[in-house]
């Protein structure tokens, strides 16, 4: 079983909207972010917009098919929205607290999409019962004015690609041997269960570092269970790491190797051994998908 669902990118908000959007309209509702980005086609400068606002404010175009976000503040059944973490054409990423346990922090996904709803729910079932240091946890799985939530642990600290970003150049050696023992052990656990389950997209960006040095190998929104060749409506991929075999067409499918190739594909993007620690380009990191045969 395949169940495609990753997001892309974070878009900084304009610092001046983020505030003047926490007011409460006539009706007691939070409004919220209007992105200029066109979901039929992902164009758009990205800019985040009041709501209600028909034409972009920083570069003119039409919002009749801008991406709409919630605002912070906004209560979804018990989780109070804090940020926008991240977002992309399917769904949004949003830090939020569960009001009902003393304010703990999670990370709550959505979709905009009825299939990544199911692909929630498959998703969740799956993982919800698996605990392991180096894997998130999975509180509970929604559905609230048509759009599916994914209720999760917030993962403090950042992703490789942002620790590379930021020392702008390769880490160390020594770093990326610990992390690699890390997600090995991940991968481990993973793929000794019955049947096996794999990631399939497995990059700098879904390895994240905890401030206590604990690694977290995150969204599994390309998840597939069992190594046989299965069909979806959607292929996703990253392309910079992802396996021959997971393009299609060749006639193979992924098995356990696939997320080994993605992590050493990642592993050494971040080494000293790679000549050149360029970030991969936007097509290139975020998950692509087209409807064609998925292994």
């Amino acid at each position: 079983m395949v169940l495609p669902f990753s997001f892309g990118c974070y878009h900084p908000s304009v610092a001046h909207l983020s505030i003047s959007l926490l007011c409460i309209d006539s009706t007691g509702a939070k409004p919220n972010i209007v992105i200029c980005t066109d979901q039929r086609t992902g164009t758009g400068c990205r800019g985040h917009n009041p709501d209600g606002t028909n034409t972009c404010q920083y570069c003119g175009r039409s919002l009749r098919y801008a991406l709409i976000l919630h605002n912070p503040g906004t209560t979804i059944k018990h989780y109070q929205i804090t940020r926008v973490i991240g977002y992309g054409g399917f769904g949004a990423v949003y830090e939020a607290v569960d009001t009902r346990q003393a304010n703990r922090q999670v990370a709550l996904k959505e979709t905009f999409e009825p299939d990544s709803i199911r692909a929630f729910q498959g998703e969740f079932a799956i993982l919800h019962g698996l605990t392991h240091d180096h894997l998130p946890r999975y509180d509970e799985v929604f559905e609230s004015d048509g759009n599916g939530y994914l209720v999760m642990e917030l993962v403090p600290g950042q992703s490789l690609a942002d620790v590379q970003k930021q020392v702008q150049g390769p880490l160390l050696e020594m770093q990326v041997m610990g992390y690699a023992l890390q997600i090995c052990d991940a991968l481990t656990f993973l793929h000794s269960q019955q049947p096996p389950l794999l990631h399939r997209d497995i990059k700098p960006a879904n390895i994240r570092l905890r401030p206590d040095g604990l690694i977290k190998l995150v969204d599994f929104g390309l998840l597939k269970q069992g190594t046989d060749t299965t069909h979806s409506s959607r292929l996703g991929l990253t392309t910079a790491y992802a396996p021959l075999e997971q393009w299609g067409g060749t006639g193979m499918h992924t098995t356990p190797r696939s997320d080994l190739y993605s992590l050493a594909a990642s592993l050494y993007h971040c080494s000293p051994a790679c000549n050149h620690h360029k970030q991969p380009t936007a097509s290139q990191q975020n998950p692509t998908r087209s409807y064609h045969h998925v292994s």
